[in-house]
């Protein structure tokens, strides 16, 4: 397998027929190239959750919602995970002033992914009726 770069992260994978390359060996390096490219979109995605925490701890009550709105999509149990780890390493830093907040929006956000799991399996149960 090749990979050509498209930017500094992303590779369009393409097969080369190499002779004397056991098959072995092209799903290894397939696969290496492929756990690269899930590892970078893990940390982007990672970066984006950090990055909307600190958006929301600097931000104004009225900007809030409209953060949080913007964002939905990063909006998952993984998110709620950082924003707990976030706020135990600002309680290690001393920093704690915004971990009772952050953990409270936290809750409420858990909340809103119940709530919304809870009403999307309703609405897929009551369409088979």
């Amino acid at each position: 397998m090749a990979a050509i770069p498209l930017d500094n992260h992303e590779y369009l994978l393409y097969p080369i027929i190499l002779y004397g390359d056991s098959l072995e060996k092209k799903i290894t390096v397939y696969h290496t190239i492929t756990s690269i490219t899930v590892q970078t979109m893990n940390e982007q995605r990672a970066q984006a959750y950090v990055n909307l925490i600190q958006q929301l701890l600097t931000c104004t009550d009225d900007e809030e919602p409209n953060i949080l709105q913007a964002n939905q999509e990063l909006i998952d149990p993984q998110f709620l995970q950082v924003m707990e780890n976030y706020a135990t390493w600002l309680e290690e830093q001393g920093n704690n002033n915004p971990v009772a907040w952050l953990r409270d929006i936290a809750q409420q956000l858990g909340q809103y992914l119940t709530l919304r799991l809870v009403n999307t399996g309703f609405r897929a149960n009551a369409s088979k009726f």
